[in-house]
């Protein structure tokens, strides 16, 4: 019996073996991208700063103390003999005319004087005739300052508008032309009551002689000038001797502003210095002047305690009074007085300097990347510098750098306000 083998199934086809080398190209991406990600994983993360371009422009460096007004001529009407002052009817505020009757002395009992008083009314009418030709040459050289300044003015405004003078130039002779205007009212108001007091010590001294019909009548004391009160000494019915006060007048239109400042700052203020009013009360900044800076200083205990040596500087207000009605004698403000000003500097914000050692540097950012630089400073007024060397116009630096930023530092940069 023959035996048949069975028949043979055909065999599946045989799977093709992945080569080597691709397996480990494949194995090595996949650590490769996971290198990638834990190398950007543990990156740092940019820092985000402010920054700010810096650019050229004018730098201004002020000093800012508090004054306080005062009337700038004010005149105090004295007795011109002894006698006995009825009650004064005037208050302060009142507004007197030139001429205008204040007050009547009526002669104390005896009429008669001595000699010693009449002497003493004599040396009081010479000391007012001196007093009268001081004001006239006083008033004659405000006015011949007066029509300088007003020619120069002329002069300025004609070179102005043919663009041959600078803006800044006009605005400076309008100032001084102002200031000139006020020297001279207060030269013209100065004489007008030296005037008055000859007028005055002259009658006085009439009267004590016997040389005036009235004498045992009330002398009566006029206003000088035209003005408001601003002081009653006595108001009351009473004795009062020569010589005392009873009143004093002044134009509140005409005020000058006193401010007391350390003599360290005052050493850099210099007559002529622009000079901002603030927080007087008003809606609007006024325009002043620095007229003097008093020679004498004084000891002041300041709210901590401490001694200080501050001297008064008197500015002259160039605003139109019609700017600041309301304002009186004696009131508070705050002046500002420039003391320096540059023009075309180049400025970088104080915030964005910092101390690398004894220099002065800065961080500047390019492509999204700091770079330190050392920065030379000239000038500062708290909120800019003048840059003399180490930077150039353009340039971005970083504002308030704190001390996670470094050179080469990643930075996200957004643009201050």
């Amino acid at each position: 019996m023959v035996t048949k083998k069975p028949a043979e199934l055909p065999s599946a086809p045989s799977r093709t073996r992945s080569k080597p080398w691709v397996k480990r190209v494949v194995l090595m991406a996949v650590v490769g991208a996971m290198v990638f990600g834990l190398i950007f994983s543990l990156r740092a993360k940019p820092i985000p700063v402010e920054v700010r371009e810096i650019k050229r422009g004018t730098f201004v460096r002020t000093i800012r103390e508090d004054g306080v007004t005062r009337v700038r001529e004010r005149y105090v009407v004295s007795a011109p003999l002894s006698g006995n002052v009825g009650r004064l009817s005037l208050r302060a505020g009142d507004i007197v005319k030139e001429g205008a009757p204040l007050a009547a002395i009526r002669p104390a009992l005896p009429p008669l004087l001595d000699s010693q008083s009449q002497k003493e009314l004599q040396a009081r009418l010479a000391a007012s005739q001196a007093s009268l030709a001081r004001a006239k040459s006083a008033q004659t050289a405000a006015e011949s300052n007066l029509r300088y300044v007003q020619l120069e003015l002329v002069r300025s405004e004609q070179l102005a508008a043919k663009g041959a003078e600078p803006e800044a130039n006009l605005q400076a002779r309008k100032a001084q032309t102002l200031a000139a205007e006020q020297d001279y009212n207060a030269a013209r108001y100065a004489r007008q009551v030296a005037a008055h007091e000859v007028e005055m010590a002259r009658a006085a001294l009439l009267r004590a002689n016997g040389q005036s019909d009235n004498r045992n009548d009330a002398f009566h004391l006029l206003a000088p000038v035209d003005g408001k009160v601003l002081r009653v000494f006595q108001e009351s019915e009473t004795v009062v001797p020569a010589g005392a006060a009873l009143f004093e007048l002044g134009d509140p239109n005409v005020l000058e502003i006193s401010v007391d400042v350390l003599t360290t700052d005052a050493v850099q203020i210099r007559e002529g210095s622009k000079v901002d009013i603030l927080r007087w009360g008003g809606p609007r900044t006024l325009e002043g002047r620095v007229r003097r800076i008093e020679p004498q200083a004084s000891t002041h205990i300041s709210a901590l305690g401490v001694e200080e040596q501050r001297v008064n500087v008197i500015i002259d207000l160039l605003s139109e009074p019609s700017k600041w009605e309301g304002l009186g004698d004696g009131f508070r403000v705050e002046a500002e007085v420039e003391i320096e000003r540059q023009s075309d500097a180049l400025l970088v914000p104080e915030t964005a300097l910092f101390r690398d050692g004894k220099n002065w540097a800065v961080f500047s950012v390019s492509d999204e990347v700091t770079t330190q630089r050392h920065v030379e400073i000239g000038s500062r007024n708290g909120e800019q510098a003048v840059v003399t060397a180490g930077l150039d116009a353009g340039l971005r630096v970083v504002l308030h750098p704190g001390d996670n930023l470094e050179h080469n530092s990643r930075v996200e940069a957004r643009e201050a306000n």
